[in-house]
């Protein structure tokens, strides 16, 4: 009982991480906007387009793309066909969802993998690091955060593939 406990705190404390983090990444979706609007702007109508604004909304996707990850999977909002889904007896449905689950979170886990092992390969030669294209804003801060958010999703995941899993064991 005690272990159920846990895993229940553990992952209500792991939703509110996400939920907080897609706050974050809805905030700099608002300001990648505002980026848009003043670079256009300026250039259509000052012909003064904003410098390095292609170099913000680059680094900015990152930011919105994997902090919002997490959240999504927690809402479960992932993509799958509904419609042939619910017609399908529970126990394929719970059979489909831990497969599907599983298979996402092996992905997303080497994601996670590749980019914190590009991440560290950048701290132990800094020289490599790359740059954006303007401004030369390093990379690898956004490599920190797409790996963090990579893992958050994993997590998640992770939490889903076991309630599939729970699922699976009701029906029988």
């Amino acid at each position: 009982m005690g272990l159920v406990r846990f895993g229940q705190k553990a992952e209500k404390r792991l939703h509110t991480v996400s939920r907080a983090l897609n706050w974050v990444a809805m905030a700099f979706l608002v300001v990648m906007v505002l980026t848009v609007t003043v670079d256009v702007g300026g250039h259509y109508l000052f012909k003064k387009p904003l410098t390095g604004s292609t170099d913000f909304v680059e680094l900015m996707m990152v930011i919105v793309v994997f902090l919002g990850l997490g959240y999504c999977a927690a809402l479960e909002g992932n993509v799958r066909v509904d419609v042939v889904h619910a017609r399908l007896p529970k126990r394929v449905q719970a059979g489909l969802d831990i497969f599907t689950f599983a298979a996402s979170t092996f992905i997303f886990a080497l994601i996670t993998w590749r980019l914190t092992a590009r991440a560290w390969n950048i701290v132990q030669n800094p020289l490599a690091g790359p740059s954006t294209g303007t401004l030369q804003l390093p990379h690898l801060p956004f490599i920190w955060l797409a790996a963090a958010g990579s893992l958050l999703l994993c997590l998640e995941l992770l939490t889903t593939f076991l309630h599939s899993i729970a699922r699976l064991r009701q029906v029988d």
